[in-house]
């Protein structure tokens, strides 16, 4: 199981980013696409990234690129379809941030 330490962080960070906060989108992109101890999901990481990026956060955007490049979201770990969802979800998140500010 995932340590209660690590589950009560993340818990944290996904209040904080589900209410618009960028760097603990960032975060979530982080734990979701490398944390030890905690299942990956790459269709996750690939939403809080995405997310991030469009709210303006320079490190989501770079690690985007990087991880693109490099194959970690490649189709075998990530397919196009799974990416359009992710980006689809993140798209609606915005505009509900946009809508409550």
């Amino acid at each position: 199981g995932v340590d209660r330490s690590v589950s009560e962080a993340i818990s944290w960070f996904r209040r904080a980013a589900e209410r618009g906060y960028m760097s603990s989108q960032f975060n979530l992109g982080l734990v979701y696409a490398f944390a030890e101890d905690f299942p990956t999901d790459f269709e996750e990481a690939y939403k809080w990234f995405y997310l991030a990026a469009m709210s303006g956060h320079i490190g989501a955007k770079e690690q985007l690129d990087d991880l693109e490049g490099n194959g970690l979201f490649s189709r075998e770990k990530l397919s196009p379809e799974a990416q359009s969802r992710a980006r689809a979800v993140a798209r609606s998140m915005f505009e509900e941030y946009k809508r409550k500010k």
